[in-house]
């Protein structure tokens, strides 16, 4: 058997300077504690689930284990700090092979197709507003990304941390978020990708409504979180 996958998610503080994300959601522990035991219901391959965080005591109360938060430009605010994990040192930090996971995610079922994929690099398709308020040529959302350490070393290797988040600024309407955003740049539009094919959902495309028949996974972008939502699907899947 080959080594087990890493898949990783990250819970720090909120930053008070720079790019300020929409949700105000206190994120905690207990969203990593519920995303790692959907994880251990609905993944049936060998993995290690891990927390990115500044808060290790606290997360690893909950029973998760940790690395430590590296701070990577984290004053730019937004998600500029999780860049990092695009870097090659990652094959020291996360494994030769690894995910990374948003902890607004719902694991509703089976979900090991997706993390059985074996491109080198895979990254959720970003899904348009129904509200048509932010431009599809995004293409990219950072909730979901899985890869091999170093496959897209140049989306942190051409990163500079003055010239880049004024790139993004200027293509506001084109690209959407920080990260993500800045992969989408410097990547182009044909990567691989997991969408709703994959049973991978945006909550606000699903709302009260029962949950589609291939749903495995669905996020909670932006202001949206499972913790203040009262959907059946959620009460019956966030544990």
């Amino acid at each position: 058997m080959g080594t087990p996958l890493t898949i990783a998610c990250f819970l720090w503080q909120r930053n008070t300077t720079g790019f300020q994300l929409p949700s105000k959601v206190d994120y905690g522990p207990e969203h990593v504690r519920r995303l790692g035991n959907g994880l251990k219901r609905h993944l049936s391959i060998p993995h290690n689930f891990v927390c990115i965080t500044d808060q290790v005591e606290a997360v690893q109360a909950v029973g998760v284990a940790t690395i430590p938060l590296w701070d990577k430009c984290r004053y730019l605010g937004g998600c500029f700090n999780r860049l990092y994990t695009f870097s090659s040192d990652m094959r020291d930090t996360l494994g030769e092979r690894f995910a990374c996971i948003d902890i607004d995610a719902v694991v509703v079922s089976d979900v090991t197709h997706l993390f059985t994929r074996s491109e080198d690099f895979l990254i959720n398709r970003y899904i348009p507003s129904p509200k048509g308020d932010q431009a599809p040529e995004q293409g990219y959302n950072g909730g979901l990304y899985m890869m091999d350490a170093g496959a897209r070393s140049v989306v942190w290797d051409t990163f500079d941390p003055v010239s880049s988040p004024l790139s993004i600024e200027a293509a506001a309407g084109r690209v959407v978020g920080t990260d993500q955003a800045w992969a989408r740049m410097v990547l182009g539009p044909n990567e691989a990708t997991w969408g709703p094919e994959d049973g991978v959902y945006e909550a606000r495309s699903i709302g009260h409504k029962p949950l589609p028949d291939n749903a495995c996974l669905v996020f909670f972008a932006g202001r949206r979180d499972p913790s203040v939502c009262g959907h059946k699907w959620v009460r019956e899947n966030w544990l």
